[in-house]
């Protein structure tokens, strides 16, 4: 009993069933317990499962020999001005000389409150992060650069290339066969090298039933678990690359219309009236070659092909576009 009382640790004497039966100042102090308070239970300030503590003590009881806890984890209780904290503690049971229903329970180790929080704000981030990942519009794709092994994926990837994650991370060499072109690849990854990302790059990819897909690619070189590893983030451009041919289409056929009118066009910025653009029966009728007319200012007091009556209807038009 004296050494209970003068241990500078974490100390109890206890009943096989867990009951606390004794402790020290120290241990008191620790969990905030005054002297007139009753003693808890071992196991109900004890973080995690039980059943192991319990056969331990039960084992200790019967036993001469000192048995041993790794890892034992008790909650100190909440205060005022703070959330409960965890002790996490290493232990050591013996049996007490002399008293066959009573087992000295020695402990040592630290507060584990600030770890928790990290851990936790870890775990949040994580989770955040992983949310990010799963619910990315763009195709995300991670591999190891020196077997092309793909090791994760979002389902935007498996969406685009038309594979599921196990078949992309189960095949060997995955990431290098999704190129439709070896020498794009290869060039890819010499860029890579040397510059360690790759932003914006138009390559064809190949779909998982061979039709190639029009990407726009962003590539990093970053390490995982001590390997070099590429993040590819692709974007699918068939649509926009779709877009951009109707309106190449559209453009050509308006210049086509534009230029084989018989009618003269010409089209004129309205706040200073300079030529942007003239066609072939404009510049016949106004009596000046295309050369001529692009970049001048029907305004100019040198050259106004146009009467008085047409530059106040120009001022006029301008005035009414500004207001």
């Amino acid at each position: 009993e004296r050494a209970l009382q003068e241990a500078s640790e974490c100390s109890f004497r206890l009943a096989p069933a867990g009951q606390i039966l004794a402790t020290n100042p120290h241990t008191r102090k620790q969990f905030g317990w005054r002297a007139e308070d009753p003693l808890p239970t071992l196991t109900s300030i004890t973080v995690g499962p039980v059943a192991a503590l319990e056969a331990k003590l039960a084992d200790a009881a019967k036993s001469a020999h000192v048995l041993h806890l790794k890892q034992l984890h008790l909650r100190l209780p909440a205060h005022a001005d703070a959330e409960s904290r965890v002790l996490e503690l290493n232990a050591h049971l013996q049996r007490m000389p002399g008293a066959r229903e009573s087992v000295a329970l020695m402990l040592s180790g630290s507060d584990q409150a600030a770890l928790l929080r990290r851990q936790r704000k870890l775990r949040s981030r994580n989770q955040r992060l992983e949310s990010i990942y799963q619910n990315h519009t763009a195709a995300l794709l991670l591999f190891r650069d020196s077997d092309g092994q793909v090791l994760d994926c979002n389902p935007a990837a498996s969406e685009l290339l038309g594979y599921d994650l196990k078949t992309l991370t189960t095949a060997s060499g995955a990431a290098q066969r999704l190129w439709s072109s070896e020498l794009e690849r290869q060039s890819a990854d010499e860029q890579l090298a040397a510059n360690g990302v790759l932003l914006g790059l138009r390559a064809t990819l190949r779909h998982a039933d061979g039709h190639p897909i029009a990407a726009e690619l962003d590539l990093s070189a970053i390490e995982v678990s001590g390997e070099t590893c590429t993040l590819l983030c692709g974007r699918d451009l068939s649509d926009q690359l779709q877009t951009e041919e109707r309106l190449r289409n559209s453009e050509a056929k308006f210049q086509h219309m534009f230029q084989s009118s018989p009618d003269a066009i010409t089209i004129i910025r309205a706040r200073d009236g300079q030529f942007m653009e003239v066609n072939p029966a404009a510049g016949t009728l106004l009596g000046y070659p295309r050369g001529a007319l692009i970049g001048r200012s029907c305004f100019d007091s040198d050259f106004n092909p146009f009467t008085i009556e047409a530059q106040t209807l120009f001022e006029a038009t301008d005035a009414e576009t500004s207001r």
